[in-house]
């Protein structure tokens, strides 16, 4: 939502710029952008506003733990497979490297068996 207050500055910056445009050059024409970026910028920052205050309406009504059930607790399916999967070993690079090695090989062997 940072954003939002960015563009709002941003817009404010140019209804000045233009106000300044206006007095040095004396034309008209630039008070109507002025007028404009000015109220966008006041609609962006009544848009920042409405958006923190539902946040904090949201944050209110759901309680802190029902905001992300899956921590909460493991399904007994996860939980299951997270055992077994404790007995593997761990990849080393040996058999990272191994494992490489015998995938070249098998590619070799298949683009010779291609060619003939």
């Amino acid at each position: 939502m940072a954003a939002l207050r960015y563009a709002a500055y941003a817009c404010f910056a140019a209804s000045f710029l233009c106000i300044v445009a206006f007095f040095v050059s004396e034309e008209v024409f630039f008070i109507v952008p002025a007028v404009s970026v000015s109220i966008v910028g006041v609609l962006f920052l009544a848009f920042d506003r409405a958006l923190s205050i539902l946040v904090d309406i949201r944050d209110a009504l759901i309680a802190p733990s029902s905001l992300n059930p899956a921590l909460d607790e493991i399904p007994s399916s996860v939980s299951g497979s997270l055992e077994h999967a404790g007995g593997l070993e761990p990849n080393t690079a040996a058999n990272i490297s191994a494992d490489l090695a015998d995938l070249s090989r098998r590619l070799d062997a298949a683009r010779g068996r291609g060619q003939a």
